[in-house]
């Protein structure tokens, strides 16, 4: 549910309650009342019913489809408590105020006034806290109700409440009288609002207090340290062919986000390759839906992925449209801009910088098309892309803060991706680093594994000292994007916007050196290619915590969009990370109960830079075959069309070393089966449905 803690801040607007209801859409300010007396529709207890046109609506819908209506424009408005002017806009069925220090959702501070609870557990009200609403605002001179009591004296002396509400309750289940179903309820004090299961945060909150309420949504004039829409920016740093472990080596991403913000130990991609991975994350859906089956046509790459015109509907659209300046800079997708004109910049990026040939892959010598123009990189060290990215990614913060416009940057670095070239100034760093030497290095007996693996010999030292030397300029190439990464927080500190930013750091997929006997590569199924990096820091983002849930990729654009107040297609499979970046997350039992992993074989994949092409040519690949996979908390399932199976107990086996497919409990094998395959045919609202069934008997 929704707790939100709001960080202290000046004097923020009040919103009361006027006595009209609106139609969606109209902008009139009186219509037909709504019934508000007798036993509420939704909720048996709430001591409210819900009638005229938004019960229509909300019995077509399933719920409102976002937080309030607009009923008049932005005007300003004089305050007789400070005497600034502040812009103010009216809403119906909405009460909320954003907080000009924190970001969506934790700026929204919900402020109806009086001696109203919800359920509440004080009949006579909580002693002390008794309401003065006689007239005249102490706030607004229009709004029609006086604070007072504690209630104005914790506003004065702290600006503001602390959060939304007062939670007088734990959550529990309670059964709606409207449809018969189960709804998860939290008794709240000064706060109206339910949860509707149907739709994401922010559009499930329901306003049970109905009527017409004012938010204010900018703040005194002169503050440069908030963007008029209130809107919080949001910055996500993507590697490629990331490691989980190699973190350890980036102390600027340590100290500047691990630290500041939430480590999610369990995200996923849903596919380990590029281009289908980059496509989840630019449209929040699974492989078999975007249909972006590799990195190369005729099933995959930038050209299947422009041929079923998904670049048509991202999350750059999406957030445009909202009202965000977007940029995308570093690599796109795989074959872009093939079966496109060289300088194709795809819709909803304000500002384009990506690289149009494979050199790119070897950080210099590259072509650039910067917003139509493409334009030649040679060798020299101001060439080193990553640190052309950064430098484009601090400029593109100046001048989206001296707009004053909320934004959205996608940073796409190719680091480390082979053959991970550093930045010079790197080029000699950790000279006696080897590749982890975990238990599944070169492992010693695969018989159980499947036949691809078992194809493959042990690693001789040779092969073992070639893998070490990578494994060293892989590091060496990620300080350049822990550079990066210093110089986004440093700009965002100039300008006055890391408060009010989120910044999202994550790979594509991850990687495996040395594991079950495979020198270099992903694709597969095993945690090592699987399990990436996420990091979160931002507004009311938990700093220095860990979150075990699991979490995908398919899962970014929906989040980015209800950060941003975008509306998110139907299309997506993925969920919004929302509810997790609070103090209060949902307990794992609400939570996904399994990860969907699917690969599709292909002739040359993932050969997309000149360096793994000389690697297919050698032979030095096997080829892994297509298999679907679901992963839970505590086990990998894994079907391949071959006919093999695998299943690893990760709570007694970490590293997969035992496959105990042969040997687990049949019933066991039915329920996985069984999750894998309601994933495997999922779409849309669907797959939400079909990630959260959980596995029976404790399992």
């Amino acid at each position: 549910m929704m707790q939100k803690k709001s960080r202290l801040a000046p004097l923020l607007s009040v919103l009361v309650v006027l006595s009209t209801q609106l139609i969606p859409g109209s902008t009139a300010t009186s219509a037909k009342p709504l019934l508000q007396t007798g036993p509420s529709r939704l909720f048996p207890e709430t001591g409210k019913s819900v009638g005229g046109v938004f019960l229509d609506y909300w019995n077509t819908h399933g719920g409102l489809p976002q937080q309030g209506y607009p009923i008049s424009g932005e005007m300003q408005e004089k305050s007789d408590t400070d005497g600034k002017m502040y812009t103010v806009q009216y809403f119906e069925r909405a009460v909320f105020e954003l907080h000009p220090e924190n970001a969506a959702p934790n700026n929204v501070l919900l402020s109806l006034l009086g001696n109203f609870r919800y359920k509440q557990k004080y009949p006579n009200g909580a002693p002390g806290q008794t309401m003065n609403n006689s007239a005249g605002s102490m706030l607004f001179p229009q709004t029609g109700k006086r604070v007072g009591g504690l209630f104005l004296q914790y506003w004065k002396a702290n600006g503001g409440l602390a959060q939304q509400g007062y939670p007088i309750s734990e959550e529990f289940q309670e059964k709606s009288d409207l449809d018969g179903k189960t709804y998860t309820v939290q008794y709240f004090e000064r706060a109206v609002f339910e949860m509707h299961p149907e739709n994401k945060p922010p559009y499930n909150v329901l306003l049970s207090q109905l009527g017409t309420f004012r938010y204010r949504d900018r703040y005194s004039a002169g503050d440069g340290s908030t963007q008029s829409s209130g809107k919080p920016n949001i910055v996500f740093i993507l590697t490629d062919d990331l490691d989980a472990s190699e973190v350890a080596y980036m102390p600027k991403l340590k100290s500047l986000l691990v630290d500041q913000g939430t480590t999610f130990s369990n995200f996923f991609v849903t596919d380990s390759l590029c281009c289908p991975s980059r496509s989840s994350i630019q449209r929040g859906q699974y492989v078999h839906n975007h249909g972006v089956l590799g990195n190369s046509p005729p099933t995959g790459g930038f050209q299947t992925f422009f041929a079923r015109g998904n670049q048509d509907s991202t999350v750059g659209t999406w957030l445009k449209s909202a009202g965000y300046r977007t940029a995308l800079m570093g690599k796109y997708l795989n074959g872009y801009p093939q079966t496109a004109a060289e300088n194709y910049v795809p819709p909803g990026w304000d500002e384009w910088d990506s690289p149009t040939d494979n050199q790119a892959y070897g950080e210099y010598n590259y072509k650039l098309n910067e917003n139509g123009t493409v334009k030649l990189y040679g060798s020299s060290p101001q060439d080193y892309l990553t640190d052309v990215i950064s430098g484009k990614a601090a400029n593109f913060i100046q001048q989206a803060a001296g707009a004053n416009t909320p934004f959205f940057m996608y940073l796409a670095t190719y680091a480390p991706h082979q053959p991970a070239t550093p930045a010079p100034r790197h080029a000699n760093l950790f000279p006696d680093a080897k590749a982890p030497r975990t238990p599944d290095f070169n492992e010693q007996d695969v018989s159980d594994k499947p036949q691809f693996i078992q194809n493959l010999p042990l690693m001789t030292q040779s092969v073992i000292d070639t893998t070490d030397a990578l494994y060293r300029k892989r590091l060496q190439s990620l300080q350049a994007v822990d550079d990066l990464i210093g110089n986004v927080v440093d700009t965002l500190k100039a300008q006055g916007k890391l408060d009010s930013t989120y910044i999202v750091f994550t790979s594509d997929n991850g990687f495996h050196l040395g594991q079950k006997r495979m020198p270099a590569g992903k694709q597969t199924a095993y945690d090592t290619d699987i399990r990436v990096p996420m990091i979160v820091r931002g507004p009311g983002v938990p700093a220095g915590r860990t979150s075990d849930l699991l979490t995908m990729e398919v899962d970014f654009a929906p989040t980015f969009a209800q950060l941003a107040g975008a509306a998110a297609p139907d299309f997506v499979d993925g969920r919004s990370l929302v509810p997790l970046l609070s103090n209060n997350p949902p307990q794992a039992s609400s939570w996904r109960q399994g990860a969907l992993i699917e690969h599709y074989a292909g002739s040359d994949e993932p050969f997309q830079s000149d360096f793994e092409l000389q690697q297919q040519k050698k032979g030095s690949r096997t080829t892994i075959p297509t298999y679907q996979a679901v992963r839970t908390q505590n086990y990998t399932y894994v079907e391949y069309t071959t006919g093999e199976r695998e299943l690893y107990d990760l709570r007694s086996d970490p590293y997969e070393l035992q496959n105990i497919y042969k040997s687990a409990d049949p019933e066991l094998l039915k329920q996985l089966a069984s999750m894998l395959d309601g994933l495997r045919k999922c779409s849309g609202a669907n797959c939400r449905i079909a990630d959260s069934v959980a596995l029976s008997g404790g399992k």
